[in-house]
């Protein structure tokens, strides 16, 4: 069998694995996994953002490009994340060929397919950090080709997630520093890439960036971001992360601008620095590129075989247990069908996202999700949730009218569910408050 076939061979059977663990959770139900598809849906609808909180949430690179799309943004909040998926798939395999060559590639985009840590990254629709990655692995691939292109594709990276530009902005300057012989190309590359992206960071310095390095001095040993603690990606990781370390470093003088990015998310997560949670996601995929160099080094066949077997098996098991919506297939039509002429009350965070995104009303009052939504404070909310009926329709007549309610199946019953005095069931979980 010739090698580039074989070659081929093998990266349609890992893209196999890879995209049919992402379709499976789909063949039973159209419903979008994990809590985000109903913020980013929000988005998406509202762009241009004229909301402060959008603006600091959400860089605006994705959005334009959805925006772009003739097609309603409600069919499209699936296909993103498979788009970007594969994006990313293809982005790795090119990256570690002209890194490590073809056969750490190979061994690479496997991994990839039964990473854990990855497949998390999916199923909680981190979208911006999928499309973020796949980017910034296109600018990664041309700065070792010394192409000028890896500033079209850093820009796009900066465009479109922070603090993947942070990662990216680590990367240009390890390379400056430690890259000899191509300290100008990468000194040029970091100046370039500033400079088309200043119109963004100065205007979004105040929502997105000031945040991030107010965080940065104030978080030191608290938990922060929204992931998994390092034992945890560690047990997700087992397999192939401790070849990843080792791996990396016997080997990180090989790749000279990623020695401050990895050094630096180690540092970060052993010291619980600001975002340390979620900057696991970067430092996972980076120690599974190392790893796949060590194993195409590895001859031992029989290991070979049992090691990818191992990996097939964990990341199956992991995904006929996990990979389920967090709604129910009722509750997910009855918020789409929900289209009302006033102002709607979530009264369950967990629905929240999905009710501003999927929902029509005048506006989806949460918990503190958006600030703009903030009518009650913390002891006010418990007192809703845990007071009395007297108390409950009091703070009901400070909100904005027309009111309605939205009761999750996952909340027990409140005293409002029972009177019929000052509420009417208008669907099953949604009920009209009639005393204003």
């Amino acid at each position: 069998m010739k090698p580039k076939f074989l070659n081929g061979l093998i990266i349609f059977a890992c893209f196999l694995v890879f995209i049919s663990l992402r379709f499976y959770p789909y063949l039973h139900d159209q419903i979008p996994l994990g809590y985000d598809p109903g913020l980013y849906l929000y988005g998406f609808k509202n762009f241009p953002f004229t909301n402060p909180w959008l603006k600091a949430m959400f860089p605006p690179g994705l959005f334009a490009f959805v925006k772009l799309i003739p097609i309603d943004p409600t069919y499209l909040v699936i296909p993103l994340i498979l788009f970007f998926s594969t994006l990313l798939f293809f982005s790795v395999y090119l990256f570690v060929n002209r890194l490590f060559g073809k056969k750490a590639a190979l061994w690479a985009i496997f991994l990839l397919g039964c990473s854990l840590v990855g497949y998390r990254v999916y199923y909680w629709y981190y979208l911006k950090n999928i499309a973020a990655l796949a980017l910034l692995f296109f600018t990664f691939y041309c700065l070792l080709g010394k192409s000028y292109w890896a500033i079209f594709w850093a820009v796009l990276t900066v465009y479109f997630h922070s603090p993947t530009d942070f990662i990216l902005y680590s990367a240009l300057i390890s390379g400056f520093l430690f890259f000899k012989g191509r300290r100008p190309y990468f000194l040029l590359t970091l100046i370039l890439t500033l400079f088309f992206a200043l119109p963004y960071l100065i205007s979004n310095f105040s929502f997105s960036f000031a945040p991030i390095l107010e965080g940065i001095t104030t978080s030191i040993g608290k938990p922060s971001g929204t992931f998994y603690e390092p034992p945890e990606v560690l047990v997700l990781s087992i397999l192939y992360l401790p070849l990843g370390l080792l791996a990396f470093i016997k080997n990180y003088k090989k790749t000279p601008f990623l020695i401050l990015p990895i050094f630096g998310l180690i540092i970060t997560a052993v010291l619980k620095l600001f975002f340390y949670r979620r900057l696991l996601i970067y430092l996972d995929i980076f120690l599974l590129i190392f790893a796949a160099y060590y194993l195409s080094k590895i001859k031992n066949k029989l290991f070979l075989l049992i090691f990818i077997l191992l990996n097939l098996v964990y990341i199956s098991f992991f995904v006929n247990r996990t990979a389920h919506p967090l709604i129910n297939h009722d509750e997910f039509k009855e918020i789409q069908s929900i289209n009302l002429d006033g102002y709607l009350l979530s009264t369950d965070e967990m629905n929240s996202p999905w009710l501003m995104g999927y929902s029509q009303s005048k506006q989806v009052i949460s918990t503190g999700l958006n600030p703009a939504d903030n009518y009650w404070t913390k002891d006010e909310w418990n007192q809703f949730w845990f007071g009395s009926l007297a108390q409950e329709i009091a703070l009901l007549k400070k909100l904005p009218q027309p009111l309605y309610l939205y009761h999750s199946d996952r909340q027990p019953p409140t005293p409002f569910m029972t009177d019929y005095r000052c509420f009417t069931k208008i669907s099953w979980r949604v009920y009209k408050f009639i005393c204003n």
